[in-house]
């Protein structure tokens, strides 16, 4: 949509920061899944002598995550919308 509407110079406008956000949350949740998840982190869970302390260090990982890209919907809803 981005390229079809020529929307291009809203990246670099601050109004439109949710556009970036989203486009940085796509990158880290796809970079975690494809590139970290299969090349380190299972190696990294069967050899970890506290796997239970590795695995919350990931889930707090996710809920900052999470936190970010709730922000960043509500952010994109409210923006689209003209309320900010």
């Amino acid at each position: 949509m981005t390229w079809r509407a020529d929307l291009w110079d809203r990246f670099l406008d601050i109004r439109f920061w949710w556009m970036l956000a989203m486009i940085i949350i796509w990158l880290l949740f796809m970079v975690m899944l494809f590139v970290v998840e299969p090349l380190f982190l299972h190696r990294r869970m069967a050899e970890s002598k506290e796997p239970g302390r590795d695995f919350l260090k990931m889930e707090r990982l996710h809920r900052v995550l999470t936190i970010f890209a709730m922000l960043t919907v509500m952010g994109a809803v409210a923006g689209s919308h003209g309320l900010i």
